[in-house]
């Protein structure tokens, strides 16, 4: 290939000024990135279940979905349940794990969902850098890939960590087909921008500012004078005009229909610097994961200020500084956000994730000697590993409260009605130690027995939000009118829910109860009525799994 040819692949073009050491640099980069991904892949695979915290509420849903479309048990979930009938975000996962289901069993579903957002996440990323800043940014993969195992993804955000990957497709495809669009590709993008939508609004909100950014430097900054140059701009404008419109139609259809005001966010700014700058987002489980997620935001800090020097030094603008200001925007965002919007919290979290990813791209597109180059890489890829290390022993043990919970079902009947309580959500092992002292991730864990059997579980919050596919009944939502029950500890009103709803609850599950905790009125409210109108019919292997019968079923 020649060096013309070399040259032209790279949409930045930045120069070229390899060493006489570059190959072996990128030898051991690759060595370095299929060392890193090996890592990644191993929380998923090493054990049956991959435990987030809403990730057993997507998979049941899901469940029921395929249940519904098999015409399985349908008279019996509507008793409680209705299709959302309106064209929401946040349905993709549902689809993706209804089809894998018809295949293959629930957990297995769960984990090849999960690889393919793993390897969609690192490829999608290669392929966008690699067209941004061609082989030499090969090293900024290394400081991509922890940015996988992001909080709003172990709280089993799935959507809005897929739309990240439909973001980079559709931003890649442009990218490659900007300087000669046609309606073709225009339609291409349409679908995808749509299909991103479909996953999470902030997959689109980055892709359409991305393209926009984009768009904006280049109509800006090329030739206005001839015609010819005139008529290529509007053509081009019209196209991503005609591309970007439906996905924004479908997104202010969703925000008008959501109706739900914004909320000003508690935290102080203080607060918001420190956890941005120690890597908060990728502090998940335990306190022994802050001191490495905390080198890891250090390394980008490090390439970031490395990449400010070099840009001084040449004083110029070029496409690439495009992320460049979107990263001073999205930092300013962040300190100015809300905390509440049209449905969407979590957005500190949110928001920490896109500043580090969205600066990746603009480090791309700076020259930056090779020997820091392979530093930065080497420091991320060894802190990503110590991360793993320390989190495939917590990840084990969150499997086996999970598969512990999973002995319940054998005693359940189909189409009954399930309350799961969790006493604990942070887990508890064998010696009542905790499992996620960080992190609430079992709230939901016992959504995983609707994977298995054919019930309605009472503490499905989805049900509860109106954006994804299954809504309660107004009359029977146990968010309405069962009390608090996702609460530490719980506080159900077991005996007027029927009352009110003409709903049962066939099964209560508790899940790490401890006899401690007896003591406790709200605690103690709940063992009353659990020993007069029900029976304890099941505790698991360990006791951390409880399951009571209501004496009518």
């Amino acid at each position: 290939m020649t060096k013309k040819r070399e040259d032209e692949k790279s949409i930045f073009r930045y120069p070229k000024e390899y060493s006489m050491n570059e190959t072996s640099y990128q030898k051991w980069l690759k060595v370095l990135f299929y060392l890193t991904l090996i890592g990644l892949v191993i929380p998923i695979w090493q054990s049956k279940f991959f435990v987030t915290n809403d990730g057993p509420c997507h998979l049941y849903n899901s469940a029921v979905l395929k249940d519904l479309f098999l015409g399985n048990h349908t008279e019996f979930y509507a008793n409680y349940y209705t299709l959302n009938p309106e064209l929401e975000p946040n349905w993709f996962t549902h689809a993706a794990y209804t089809f894998l289901q018809l295949i293959f069993p629930p957990f297995l579903a769960e984990k090849i969902l999960m690889s393919a957002y793993l390897f969609g996440f690192v490829f999608s990323l290669k392929q966008l850098l690699h067209t941004i800043g061609k082989d030499k940014a090969y090293w900024l993969l290394m400081l991509g890939m922890p940015l996988l195992y992001q909080k709003i993804f172990l709280m089993g955000f799935f959507n809005c960590a897929f739309s990240y990957i439909f973001f980079m497709m559709v931003l890649n495809y442009y990218l490659k087909r900007k300087d000669k669009l046609k309606f073709g590709h225009g339609l291409l993008i349409m679908l995808l921008l749509v299909i991103t939508y479909f996953t999470h609004p902030m997959g689109l909100f980055l892709s359409i500012a991305c393209i926009g950014a984009i768009f904006l430097y280049e109509f800006f900054s090329d030739d206005f004078r001839s015609k010819k140059a005139l008529l290529a701009k509007g053509k081009k404008s019209l196209i991503l005009l005609l591309a970007i419109l439906p996905s924004v139609i479908l997104m202010l259809s969703y925000m008008l229909r959501s109706n739900q005001p914004s909320q000003e966010l508690a935290t102080s700014t203080k607060v918001l610097f420190h956890q941005l700058i120690e890597g908060n987002f990728l502090f998940n489980f335990n306190n022994s994961e802050k001191l490495i997620a905390a080198i890891f935001a250090a390394t980008f800090g490090l390439a970031f200020f490395t990449a400010i020097y070099f840009k001084y030094k040449k004083r110029s603008f070029k496409m690439g500084d495009v992320f460049g200001i979107l990263f001073l925007l999205l930092v300013l965002l962040y300190f100015n956000l809300p905390g509440y919007v049209a449905g969407g919290a979590f957005f500190v979290e949110r928001l920490q994730f896109i500043i580090f990813f969205i600066l990746l791209f603009w480090l791309a597109s700076i020259e930056i000697p090779l020997k820091l180059r392979f530093s930065y890489a080497a420091l991320a890829c060894a802190a990503n590993l110590v991360l793993m290390c320390i989190r495939i022993p917590t990840t084990h043990k969150m499997s086996k409260a999970a598969e512990e919970v999973l002995e319940a079902a054998p005693f359940i009947k189909d189409e009954s009605t399930l309350l799961p309580l969790s006493y604990n959500h942070s887990g508890c092992t064998t010696d009542g130690e905790l499992i996620a002292d960080h992190f609430w991730v079992f709230m939901h864990i016992g959504d995983y027995i609707g994977t298995e059997k054919a019930v309605v579980t009472l503490g499905n919050y989805e049900a509860n939000t109106g954006y994804f596919p299954l809504n309660y009944k107004d009359e029977k939502n146990p968010f309405a009118n069962l009390g608090n029950i996702e609460g530490q500890p719980p506080n159900p009103d077991l005996l007027e829910y029927p009352e009110r709803t003409g709903g049962t609850i066939d099964y209560v599950l508790l899940f790490c109860y401890q006899d401690n905790m007896a003591d406790i009125d709200d605690v103690a409210r709940t063992f009353n009525v659990l020993n007069t109108h029900y029976e304890k019919i099941f505790t698991s292997s360990n006791d951390r799994a409880i399951l009571y019968k209501h004496n009518d079923k």
